[in-house]
């Protein structure tokens, strides 16, 4: 439910003092430029990535963000530019490297995520995919992330924002995902900025860690953004500050980004956070009620067997995993690793055969 007084929560001192992300261009002849940083801590982690368009035929960014003291969270964002349009994925893997409780595999097993792809839209639209799981080391980590493309004339990419956080879990974690839009906002904007935020909530600890990334906004454009209580279109009271922009990190000539990260969600909101009445909010110069904002939902699933991220477990995917049947060790999920052991054997084909004829949504 909403709640009728405003109730606003700053980072503390500690999570101010966390927010210097390091800048990670990447730059190749054969790939465009991309940016982002990662924030993390024994507990939870976050990270985001933009980028601007595609530069073909293969836009290949093989990320292993840093730092990695806590956890491993490598992702690789693969564009291509070809006659009939552009592809997108985003392959990550993540892994907690130490263990705070007694009796924790060290290091936990790897998440290996389901490929995810955006799908095609119409020119100046929208698109994304995301994904969620869960890895069991003698606790549970958490894992969310979201990928989200603009769209241009002849399906091209004229940019994207990647998003992914994760928790370790003594007790209960859920995920909520958010893509923020000019048309989610009220009133609607005609931006073509777009964003995407991943948020992992501890309900053991009441602690959250979330990640936002947004690409065509900059930084001196930038007036406030926030999580705020109420449901698609409605209008609530803001329950947590994203920060002022001087604690968002620029990414020239393509966006900013941010990462909160073990912050204490206003209990009395979390009913609404969980039942997905929350949503974000981005506010400029240009547009100063709000250019872009965005309903933080469950995050969306992608199929098990989905290998190449088109939206169906087919002849194409079983065809893939065939081919790498047998195969033992550094086995990826687009390989046919489905259970996260690294293999490609009679239980993944049984996985993928079980979701055969599946429509991801």
């Amino acid at each position: 439910m909403s709640h009728p007084h405003t109730h606003s929560r700053s980072r503390s001192p500690a999570v101010f003092a966390q927010m210097v992300m390091t800048l990670l261009p990447f730059a190749t002849s054969q790939a465009g430029p991309i940016a982002g940083g990662k924030i993390e801590g024994v507990m939870k982690y976050g990270q985001n990535f933009v980028h601007g368009p595609l530069i073909g035929p293969a836009d290949i960014h093989p990320l292993v963000p840093l730092p990695a003291n806590f956890w491993d969270s490598p992702v690789t964002l693969t564009g291509t530019v070809g006659p009939l349009g552009d592809t997108l994925t985003a392959a990550h893997r993540a892994r907690h490297k130490v263990a705070p409780h007694a009796g924790e595999a060290v290091p936990g097993p790897w998440w290996n995520a389901p490929i995810i792809s955006p799908p095609p839209g119409f020119p100046f639209t929208v698109t994304f995919a995301g994904a969620r799981g869960t890895r069991n080391h003698g606790h549970t980590d958490y894992f969310n992330h979201l990928i989200v493309a603009l769209w241009g004339p002849g399906s091209r990419i004229l940019g994207y924002a990647y998003a992914s956080s994760a928790a370790h879990d003594p007790i209960s974690c859920s995920s909520k995902s958010a893509v923020l839009t000019g048309y989610e906002a009220n009133p609607p904007t005609p931006s073509h900025a777009l964003g995407a935020t991943s948020l992992v909530y501890d309900a053991g600890t009441n602690t959250f860690v979330v990640s936002v990334s947004i690409f065509g906004i900059e930084r001196n454009n930038l007036l406030h953004a926030a999580i705020f209580a109420g449901g698609p279109g409605e209008e609530g009271p803001m329950i947590i500050d994203l920060g002022p922009p001087s604690q968002w990190t620029a990414y020239p000539n393509m966006g900013i980004g941010t990462v909160v990260n073990e912050a204490q969600f206003p209990p009395e909101y979390v009913p609404d956070l969980l039942a997905g009445r929350t949503y974000v909010v981005v506010r400029t110069m240009t547009y100063p009620s709000g250019e872009i904002r965005g309903q933080l939902i469950d995050t969306p699933m992608v199929c098990p067997g989905d290998l190449n991220g088109d939206g169906l477990v087919d002849l194409v995917d079983l065809t893939r995993l065939l081919s790498n049947f047998g195969r033992t060790g550094a086995a990826t999920p687009s390989d046919g690793d489905l259970d996260g052991d690294t293999d490609v054997d009679l239980a993944d084909l049984t996985n993928l055969l079980s979701n055969f004829g599946s429509i991801c949504e």
